[in-house]
């Protein structure tokens, strides 16, 4: 049974109680809740709000270091070193202070830092094909 007591001392607030028997043994008792049913839509919003709250906290950026090191390597082998060593040179620095700030829990920043690592990763792979192509 399910009853709304709004006279049990809560200072006029209802309070959701429920009522168990057991009939083998005589026992009653009542629990009440100090969430009234209205209140439920309003908890559950909260809820929903804390949770998008939390997953939207700075993850570690495995994905965007993954693809900036597969790029630079990818450079490497087309013979970025050879054909344009000022970019591949700033991928090596950007690759390097993702890494650190990736140790240092900057999360946000060694991912923007891998994204950037990996556009000019793949512009010296592209100087470096256009440069072999032409070249033979």
């Amino acid at each position: 049974m399910l009853a709304f007591n709004p006279s049990d001392g809560a200072g006029g607030m209802a309070v959701a109680s429920r009522v168990f028997r057991r009939p083998a043994h005589g026992v009653v008792f009542t629990l009440y809740s100090p969430l009234a049913f209205p209140m439920k839509p309003i908890l559950t919003a909260l809820l929903v709000a804390t949770m998008t709250w939390l997953t939207a906290c700075e993850t570690i950026p495995v994905q965007e270091m993954s693809d900036a090191r597969q790029a630079y390597r990818a450079a490497q082998q087309a013979g970025a070193e050879r054909y344009a060593p000022a970019l591949i040179a700033e991928v090596k620095v950007l690759m390097e202070d993702a890494d650190r700030f990736l140790a240092e829990g900057r999360y946000s920043l060694a991912g923007k830092v891998a994204e950037r690592a990996r556009a000019l990763a793949i512009k010296a792979r592209k100087k470096a094909l256009a440069a072999q192509a032409a070249g033979s």
